[in-house]
Protein backbone atom coordinates (compact mmCIF):
# COMPACT_ATOMS: atom_id res chain seq x y z
CA UNK A 1 0.00 0.00 0.00
CA UNK A 2 1.99 2.99 -1.30
CA UNK A 3 -0.66 5.59 -2.08
CA UNK A 4 -0.77 8.97 -0.39
CA UNK A 5 -3.32 9.78 2.28
CA UNK A 6 -4.82 12.38 -0.06
CA UNK A 7 -5.60 9.65 -2.61
CA UNK A 8 -6.57 6.92 -0.14
CA UNK A 9 -10.19 5.84 -0.56
CA UNK A 10 -12.68 6.19 2.26
CA UNK A 11 -13.72 2.76 3.48
CA UNK A 12 -16.46 1.80 5.92
CA UNK A 13 -16.70 -0.94 8.51
CA UNK A 14 -19.64 -2.03 10.66
CA UNK A 15 -18.95 -2.37 14.37
CA UNK A 16 -20.68 -4.32 17.13
CA UNK A 17 -22.21 -1.07 18.44
CA UNK A 18 -24.18 -0.75 15.17
CA UNK A 19 -22.09 2.19 13.99
CA UNK A 20 -20.82 2.35 10.43
CA UNK A 21 -17.34 3.88 10.71
CA UNK A 22 -15.64 5.71 7.85
CA UNK A 23 -11.86 5.48 7.71
CA UNK A 24 -8.77 5.83 5.55
CA UNK A 25 -5.54 3.90 5.86
CA UNK A 26 -2.10 4.11 4.31
CA UNK A 27 1.18 2.32 4.80
CA UNK A 28 1.73 -1.21 6.00
CA UNK A 29 3.63 -3.22 8.54
CA UNK A 30 4.27 -2.85 12.23
CA UNK A 31 1.78 -2.06 14.97
CA UNK A 32 -1.00 0.08 13.42
CA UNK A 33 -1.06 3.76 14.36
CA UNK A 34 -4.59 5.05 14.96
CA UNK A 35 -5.15 8.80 14.66
CA UNK A 36 -7.73 10.58 16.84
CA UNK A 37 -8.89 13.91 15.45
CA UNK A 38 -9.44 17.27 17.14
CA UNK A 39 -12.81 18.88 17.93
CA UNK A 40 -14.95 19.51 14.83
CA UNK A 41 -12.45 17.69 12.62
CA UNK A 42 -12.96 14.73 10.29
CA UNK A 43 -10.95 12.58 7.91
CA UNK A 44 -10.21 15.54 5.65
CA UNK A 45 -8.59 17.58 8.43
CA UNK A 46 -5.48 15.43 8.70
CA UNK A 47 -2.51 16.89 6.81
CA UNK A 48 -1.57 14.37 4.08
CA UNK A 49 2.11 15.32 4.41
CA UNK A 50 2.05 14.38 8.10
CA UNK A 51 0.15 11.14 7.59
CA UNK A 52 2.36 10.11 4.66
CA UNK A 53 5.47 10.71 6.76
CA UNK A 54 4.06 8.59 9.59
CA UNK A 55 3.12 5.85 7.13
CA UNK A 56 6.56 5.43 5.57
CA UNK A 57 7.25 2.33 7.65
CA UNK A 58 3.93 1.39 9.22
CA UNK A 59 0.18 1.14 8.80
CA UNK A 60 -1.65 4.37 9.73
CA UNK A 61 -5.42 4.55 10.18
CA UNK A 62 -7.55 7.67 10.53
CA UNK A 63 -11.29 7.44 11.15
CA UNK A 64 -14.41 9.46 11.84
CA UNK A 65 -15.70 8.56 15.28
CA UNK A 66 -19.39 8.10 15.99
CA UNK A 67 -21.57 10.88 14.59
CA UNK A 68 -18.65 12.66 12.91
CA UNK A 69 -18.11 13.16 9.19
CA UNK A 70 -19.18 10.11 7.19
CA UNK A 71 -19.67 7.81 10.19
CA UNK A 72 -23.18 7.02 11.37
CA UNK A 73 -24.73 7.56 14.78
CA UNK A 74 -25.04 10.49 17.13
CA UNK A 75 -22.01 12.29 18.56
CA UNK A 76 -21.47 11.30 22.23
CA UNK A 77 -21.56 13.91 24.97
CA UNK A 78 -18.72 12.43 27.03
CA UNK A 79 -15.07 11.65 26.39
CA UNK A 80 -15.52 8.22 27.95
CA UNK A 81 -18.17 7.28 25.39
CA UNK A 82 -16.00 8.60 22.56
CA UNK A 83 -13.25 6.29 23.81
CA UNK A 84 -15.63 3.33 23.92
CA UNK A 85 -16.71 4.11 20.38
CA UNK A 86 -13.07 4.31 19.25
CA UNK A 87 -12.41 0.92 20.86
CA UNK A 88 -15.44 -0.48 19.02
CA UNK A 89 -13.86 0.75 15.77
CA UNK A 90 -10.55 -0.99 16.48
CA UNK A 91 -12.44 -4.16 17.38
CA UNK A 92 -14.29 -3.98 14.07
CA UNK A 93 -10.92 -4.00 12.29
CA UNK A 94 -9.69 -6.88 14.49
CA UNK A 95 -6.84 -4.75 15.88
CA UNK A 96 -5.56 -6.45 19.02
CA UNK A 97 -2.99 -3.74 19.75
CA UNK A 98 -2.37 -0.26 18.37
CA UNK A 99 -0.34 2.86 18.90
CA UNK A 100 -2.51 5.94 19.34
CA UNK A 101 -1.87 9.55 18.34
CA UNK A 102 -4.49 11.88 19.81
CA UNK A 103 -4.64 15.55 18.84
CA UNK A 104 -6.47 18.02 21.12
CA UNK A 105 -9.87 16.43 21.81
CA UNK A 106 -8.38 13.26 20.37
CA UNK A 107 -5.75 13.34 23.12
CA UNK A 108 -8.52 13.25 25.73
CA UNK A 109 -10.02 10.23 24.00
CA UNK A 110 -6.60 8.57 23.83
CA UNK A 111 -6.16 8.89 27.58
CA UNK A 112 -9.54 7.28 28.18
CA UNK A 113 -8.72 4.43 25.82
CA UNK A 114 -5.57 3.71 27.83
CA UNK A 115 -7.61 3.67 31.04
CA UNK A 116 -10.49 1.57 29.71
CA UNK A 117 -8.45 -1.03 27.84
CA UNK A 118 -4.73 -0.76 28.63
CA UNK A 119 -3.92 -3.85 26.61
CA UNK A 120 -5.11 -2.16 23.40
CA UNK A 121 -2.83 0.88 23.49
CA UNK A 122 0.82 -0.10 23.26
CA UNK A 123 1.98 3.50 23.03
CA UNK A 124 0.04 6.75 23.36
CA UNK A 125 1.15 10.08 21.90
CA UNK A 126 -0.71 13.12 23.24
CA UNK A 127 -0.59 16.31 21.16
CA UNK A 128 -2.05 19.58 22.45
CA UNK A 129 -3.32 17.67 25.47
CA UNK A 130 -4.65 18.39 28.94
CA UNK A 131 -5.81 16.28 31.89
CA UNK A 132 -9.41 15.74 32.88
CA UNK A 133 -10.91 18.67 34.76
CA UNK A 134 -11.25 18.67 38.54
CA UNK A 135 -12.04 21.13 41.34
CA UNK A 136 -9.39 23.81 41.52
CA UNK A 137 -8.09 23.09 38.01
CA UNK A 138 -10.29 25.46 36.01
CA UNK A 139 -9.11 28.75 34.56
CA UNK A 140 -5.87 30.01 33.06
CA UNK A 141 -2.63 30.72 34.88
CA UNK A 142 -2.32 34.34 36.02
CA UNK A 143 0.61 35.05 33.71
CA UNK A 144 -1.49 33.91 30.72
CA UNK A 145 -4.36 36.23 31.67
CA UNK A 146 -1.90 39.05 32.16
CA UNK A 147 -0.36 38.42 28.74
CA UNK A 148 -3.57 38.22 26.72
CA UNK A 149 -5.79 40.63 28.64
CA UNK A 150 -9.28 40.27 30.02
CA UNK A 151 -11.97 37.81 28.90
CA UNK A 152 -13.75 40.47 26.81
CA UNK A 153 -12.12 41.10 23.42
CA UNK A 154 -12.70 44.56 21.96
CA UNK A 155 -11.50 44.64 18.33
CA UNK A 156 -10.61 48.33 18.38
CA UNK A 157 -8.42 47.94 21.45
CA UNK A 158 -6.69 44.92 19.92
CA UNK A 159 -5.76 46.99 16.85
CA UNK A 160 -4.60 49.86 19.05
CA UNK A 161 -2.42 47.50 21.08
CA UNK A 162 -0.97 45.92 17.94
CA UNK A 163 -0.19 49.29 16.40
CA UNK A 164 1.49 50.49 19.60
CA UNK A 165 3.51 47.29 19.90
CA UNK A 166 4.67 47.46 16.30
CA UNK A 167 5.52 51.16 16.60
CA UNK A 168 7.89 50.32 19.45
CA UNK A 169 10.09 48.30 17.06
CA UNK A 170 12.03 49.36 13.98
CA UNK A 171 10.42 46.76 11.71
CA UNK A 172 7.62 44.17 11.90
CA UNK A 173 10.37 41.54 11.82
CA UNK A 174 11.81 42.99 15.05
CA UNK A 175 8.34 42.81 16.56
CA UNK A 176 8.04 39.10 15.71
CA UNK A 177 11.50 38.39 17.12
CA UNK A 178 10.62 40.11 20.40
CA UNK A 179 7.24 38.35 20.58
CA UNK A 180 8.80 34.91 20.11
CA UNK A 181 11.48 35.70 22.70
CA UNK A 182 8.86 36.66 25.30
CA UNK A 183 6.82 33.57 24.49
CA UNK A 184 9.81 31.25 24.85
CA UNK A 185 10.59 32.73 28.28
CA UNK A 186 7.23 31.40 29.48
CA UNK A 187 6.89 28.07 27.71
CA UNK A 188 10.41 27.13 26.68
CA UNK A 189 11.40 25.96 23.18
CA UNK A 190 8.41 26.23 20.90
CA UNK A 191 7.66 25.21 17.33
CA UNK A 192 5.28 27.57 15.55
CA UNK A 193 3.71 26.48 12.26
CA UNK A 194 3.56 29.65 10.18
CA UNK A 195 3.24 29.88 6.42
CA UNK A 196 6.14 31.42 4.53
CA UNK A 197 3.67 33.81 2.91
CA UNK A 198 2.53 35.03 6.33
CA UNK A 199 6.07 35.87 7.40
CA UNK A 200 6.72 37.55 4.06
CA UNK A 201 3.68 39.78 4.42
CA UNK A 202 4.62 40.69 7.97
CA UNK A 203 8.05 41.83 6.81
CA UNK A 204 6.91 43.91 3.85
CA UNK A 205 7.16 47.67 3.88
CA UNK A 206 3.97 49.63 4.37
CA UNK A 207 1.36 49.75 7.11
CA UNK A 208 2.63 47.30 9.77
CA UNK A 209 -0.80 46.78 11.30
CA UNK A 210 -2.43 45.91 7.99
CA UNK A 211 0.49 43.63 7.10
CA UNK A 212 0.18 41.87 10.44
CA UNK A 213 -3.59 41.39 9.96
CA UNK A 214 -2.99 40.04 6.44
CA UNK A 215 -0.32 37.67 7.71
CA UNK A 216 -2.41 36.09 10.46
CA UNK A 217 -5.47 35.90 8.16
CA UNK A 218 -3.74 33.37 5.89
Amino acid sequence: MTRSYAQAPITTVSAANDIEYAYREVGEGGVPLVLLMHFRGNLDNWDPALVDALAQSRRVIAFDNTGVGRSSGRTPSTIAQMALDAIAFTDALDLAQVDVLGFSLGSFVAQEIALIRPSLARRVVLASAAPQGAPGMHGWAKWVIGAVGGPEIVPASVLDDAEAALAAHDTPADFFDAMLKRYSEHVGPTVLWVSARALYLAREDGDPVQNLIAAWAL
